[in-house]
Formats: structure tokens, sequence, C-alpha cells
């Protein structure tokens, strides 16, 4: 295996380990948001139910 050769695997390793890690550090935002969504929902449901009764 030539120099080259070993640097374009490493690249390409490198290119899907990197690719991981983004998802890896969005999956907590992308569950974060939803879970701030959700709790504005419900907090937005109890008030207008407060209003109503």
């Amino acid at each position: 295996m030539n120099s080259q050769t070993k640097l374009n695997a490493f690249h390409s390793l490198r290119g899907t380990f990197a690719k991981n890690l983004d998802y890896s550090f969005e999956y907590p935002r992308m569950v974060h948001d939803r879970l701030i969504y959700l709790h504005q929902l419900r907090n937005f449901h109890e008030f207008n139910l407060s209003k109503v009764f």
C-alpha cells in the first residue's frame, strides 16, 4: 500500500467519522428542540383550558 492510498483511506475514514460526529451532535439538539416544542404546546393548551373553564 503506497502512501497516497494510505492517505486516501485515512481521509475517507475521517470523513465518515466527521459525519457521524456531526450527527451525534445534531441529534440531541433535535430532541431538545422537540421537547421544548412539546412543552410549549402543553403550556399553551393548559392556558387555553384555564381561560375556557
